[in-house]
């Protein structure tokens, strides 16, 4: 294991997605779109980090995790700003839930400083969340109206925090 490794090992989740985050903001120009496909390091680390953030302030959180996040957009919106919004997967119940989240970093980028995610459209399914089922065809077609609907989601769980 080489000294980047080893580093790599020792950071926390967070620093983790802020050094993920950092990768995508240092390759593009501020206001501008941006792919990130689902299978990439940063999504695998947004399927971690969200859940364990909202955790915090909902206890029911603690019992749930994510299974795949699918970008509909990625946007760097300013310097050290990330906004990545789509559907994702409730693991326990293989279900679809719009997520929109967005992330500013530290002037050195190596930490996370401001988040805000919003989860879920409110409903009277699992965690009070309008759900699908998960089925490829149907998740293609919300994927296709997720950027229509954003502006109006409804959201089930939004929380804000960071760093002073």
């Amino acid at each position: 294991m080489n000294n980047q490794d080893s580093h790599q090992t020792s950071l926390s989740l967070e620093d983790k997605v802020a050094s993920e985050v950092n990768r995508f903001l240092e390759h593009t120009s501020d206001n501008s779109d941006f792919d990130i496909i689902p299978s990439s390091d940063l999504c695998y680390l947004l399927e971690l980090y969200v859940p364990q953030i909202l955790s915090d302030q909902f206890p029911m959180w603690r019992e749930e995790s994510l299974d795949g996040i699918f970008p509909v957009k990625a946007r760097k919106l300013g310097r050290m700003t990330l906004e990545l919004g789509g559907m994702c997967i409730l693991m326990s119940k293989q279900t679809v839930i719009p997520i929109l989240i967005k992330l500013t970093l530290n002037a050195s980028g190596d930490t996370i400083s401001t988040y805000r995610v919003s989860m879920g459209e409110s409903g009277n399914g699992h965690l009070n969340m309008s759900e699908m089922e998960y089925n490829p065809s149907r998740l293609q077609n919300l994927i296709n109206n997720f950027l229509s609907r954003v502006d109006n989601i409804n959201w089930a769980y939004v929380i804000s925090g960071g760093k002073e």
